[in-house]
């Protein structure tokens, strides 16, 4: 048998909090997104989510007011993860703030995501900290003089291999990485694997020198423990920075358990602080969910979505707008 390839979704007129104001929803499945974008330009579909920035652009001068486009920031970081346990050259602080130092975020944010995102410069995204008098601590910043000046230091050139998922955002931003590190005096080879032999090949062995992928801290509480506490350095665990650090175990833990809104913020700072002072991974940005979205639709709050899926969590307060006409005028 086959795959679906699509479903009517109706309105529940006994739901508890109302009956819903579209009476039905239909989800179309794609195998690949070329396929998505060519219906949303056709008008075959209204909306679609997690849209590549390579196409939101395109969408928007293509599709005129028929379309909305939304930029939704998740709770989502791109970063290479350094294995200082095959990679010696890593266990030393010079070398991971010179690598550090000769990337130019801003260049790779306006490069590989047309602006659809955020620079970052720690573990959590800037999104756990709105509205809050907590931010995100700053370090030192693209400066590609003092990054060579400290690899001048090593008694040889650094070079080593990293590691990243054939998925076109993270190519390009391997490729973009290592000319910036070539600048500053580093030979960097690129290794790519398909997204489904990541698991076995690469992330459960360890097997890499140094890792560039995401991480998505999911949930209105947010908990990095999984990715960040020394007791999940071992796979099934997800901490691929294999870092271990008993102060940042313990803010992790008290994180978890807290039920207070201002202390867990002020925990999760204390993270970002620790973990900063460490770098055991370059931390590069944050990508936007880019979700288009029909013009004329009504009561949709992007506001609080912290994944993808939540956007369809208050879709009972979902209308189509119409505009009405006095019967003199008809």
């Amino acid at each position: 048998m086959g795959s679906a390839e699509s479903v009517v979704l109706e309105a529940n007129k006994y739901f508890a909090l109302g009956r819903p104001n579209i009476k039905n929803i239909e989800v179309k499945f794609y195998r690949n997104e070329q396929n998505i974008v060519s219906d949303l330009k056709n008008g075959l579909i209204d909306s679609a989510g997690g849209i590549s920035p390579k196409y939101a652009e395109d969408l928007i001068k293509t599709s005129g007011q028929k379309t909305n486009i939304k930029s939704i920031s998740l709770q989502r970081i791109i970063a290479v993860f350094l294995n200082q346990s095959l990679m010696k050259d890593f266990a030393t602080v010079n070398v991971r703030n010179a690598l550090d130092m000769a990337v130019d975020k801003n260049a790779l944010v306006n490069n590989i995501l047309n602006s659809y995102g955020e620079t970052i410069t720690g573990p959590l995204p800037k999104s756990i900290f709105a509205n809050s008098a907590s931010g995100t601590p700053e370090n030192a910043g693209f400066d590609l003089y003092a990054a060579q000046k400290l690899l001048a230091k090593q008694k040889e050139p650094v070079a080593f291999t990293l590691t990243t998922a054939e998925i076109p955002e993270l190519t390009a931003t391997a490729e973009m990485l290592k000319d910036m590190w070539s600048k500053a005096g580093v030979s960097v080879d690129i290794k790519t694997f398909n997204l489904n032999d990541l698991e076995q090949l690469v992330i459960g062995p360890r097997r890499y020198e140094a890792f560039l992928y995401g991480e998505e801290i999911i949930g209105q509480t947010p908990d990095p423990f999984a990715f960040w506490h020394s007791s999940q350095r071992a796979h099934p665990g997800y901490n691929i920075a294999l870092y271990a650090n008993a102060k940042v175990d313990n803010l992790l833990e008290n994180v978890r358990s807290t039920q207070d809104a201002e202390e867990r913020t002020k925990i999760y700072a204390d993270i970002q602080t620790e973990i900063i002072k460490d770098m055991p991974a370059i931390f590069l940005f944050s990508p936007s969910y880019i979700y288009a979205m029909p013009s004329d639709l009504g009561g949709m709050d992007t506001k609080n979505i912290s994944t993808g899926s939540e956007r369809f969590s208050a879709v009972y307060k979902w209308y189509l707008e119409k505009h009405y006409v006095w019967n003199i005028f008809k």
